[in-house]
């Protein structure tokens, strides 16, 4: 026997014994997650909205290429050989 053991027993007491007509805890049981996964999915639908939007109407290149102090994009337009 090791000294966890008897810390474990003197914090939780006995282990119960294997019942074989033992049907579990509650016999009617649902899932109860529903709404939160109609949440995430909301979530996540409304993620891909907005990022098509953005890319569709945005600007890539102003969050990959520097900008000056006008705005400018560093590389585009005007810039283009600066």
């Amino acid at each position: 026997v090791d000294m966890a053991d008897g810390r474990v027993l003197k914090e939780y007491g006995e282990p119960t014994q294997y019942d074989p007509t033992f049907k579990g805890p509650i016999k009617n049981r649902s899932c109860t997650d529903i709404i939160c996964c109609l949440i995430f999915v909301i979530f996540l639908l409304g993620m891909i909205v907005v990022s098509i939007i953005g890319y569709a109407r945005g600007d890539p290149y102003r969050l990959v290429y520097p900008t000056d102090s006008q705005g400018a994009v560093c590389g585009q337009g005007k810039l283009e050989d600066k």
